[in-house]
């Protein structure tokens, strides 16, 4: 039973070690402090429960291995595109992007390790107290009965078990500043960024409505709850910007929310790849906004094979494919854009 229990949980903790050190935790959109340990424990007590209960019915030569494979099998298994071991621990991946600060984890699925824990936890008492015999094999049995009853208790209701596990954020939470327009952040995208996302995003406005662009009234970071951001006649241009970023970087994902927010999609190029139209007008879009020419322009990549490592074009090899090389061709781009979409 020691090398069962030992193996487990030791195995465990290293694995959650080298997950934090390797990654780290998100700056921005994680849980709450208490839950991750409280969660953290009932995946202990978990694992204690279903070590001891292998190590009470099988034979250390048989129960150690079955232990390390359901290890490594329960650890890695993707799930809804996060590692399952962090979906059980708080219904999202601890180690994800900080990007994604628009969505948190659904309540149900940070209580449900919690709460399977200590029903485990409880069995293994149970397990202690049973004497050598038939007994025992009962036990165990009820142990696998018992996990089984948990996720069909739970499957229903808890995203975490075979469906999306996060949920929008509250949207009370965004905090808006500005009239032309409204520049709204998260609370700790707005303490770090704000300062200086604001004002270039505010003076991008002014350009883009003195350039004759579709600009809305309302600027956010892409948010789960405003998916119509992404629509044509929506109040808001919903802006995938990375934080922490260049001025350019700023603008350039400003352009293309001012493109995705409309209904028409322009056409492929004949000569370069499918989307260096698109492209190509999302970079003009930047360049009306007040980008620097260089700074915000897209990285394109192409390969001989596709085994092979791919190659980035030059940057006037860039603009040879999306066909926007100054200031001027990228007021005929946008223009060309507008006419084509009946703006």
């Amino acid at each position: 039973m020691t090398p069962v229990l030992a193996s487990l949980l030791l195995g465990y903790l290293v694995v959650v070690l080298v997950s934090l050190l390797v990654s780290g935790l998100p700056a921005t959109g994680s849980p709450s402090a208490l839950i991750v340990p409280l969660s953290f424990a009932g995946l202990a007590l978990g694992a204690v429960a279903v070590g001891f209960a292998l190590g009470a019915v099988l034979p250390p030569v048989v129960a150690v291995p079955v232990a390390g494979g359901l290890l490594y099998a329960w650890y890695p298994a993707p799930l809804d595109g996060v590692v399952l071991a962090w979906r059980n621990v708080t219904g999202a991946g601890l180690t994800q992007c900080c990007l994604w600060v628009d969505v948190v984890p659904h309540p149900q699925a940070q209580l449900i390790a919690i709460a399977s824990g200590a029903a485990l936890a409880a069995i293994t008492l149970l397990l202690v107290a049973v004497r050598p015999g038939a007994r025992r094999s009962v036990s165990f049995a009820g142990v696998a009965v018992t996990i089984v009853a948990i996720l069909v208790a739970f499957a229903p209701s808890v995203p975490a078990l075979g469906q999306a596990s996060q949920v929008a954020r509250d949207l009370t939470e965004l905090q808006c500043e500005g009239t032309s327009p409204q520049v709204c952040l998260w609370p700790e995208q707005d303490a770090e960024f704000g300062p200086a996302i604001r004002p270039v995003v505010t003076e991008a406005f002014h350009r883009g409505v003195a350039a004759g662009l579709p600009m809305r009234a309302a600027v956010t970071p892409y948010v789960g709850g405003l998916s119509d951001g992404q629509e044509h006649g929506s109040p808001i241009n919903a802006v995938s910007m990375r934080l922490g970023g260049s001025d350019a970087a700023i603008l350039a994902s400003y352009g293309q929310a001012v493109y995705t927010s409309e209904s028409c999609v322009v056409p492929g190029a004949v000569d370069g790849p499918a989307f260096g139209r698109e492209q190509g007008v999302q970079y003009a879009i930047a360049l009306l906004l007040g980008a620097e020419p260089e700074a915000a322009l897209p990285r394109m990549e192409h390969s001989v094979e596709l085994r092979l490592t791919a190659i980035a074009y030059t940057p006037a090899e860039v603009q040879d494919l999306i066909g926007v090389h100054n200031i001027t061709e990228a007021r005929t781009t946008v223009n060309n854009w507008l006419a084509s979409c009946g703006s």
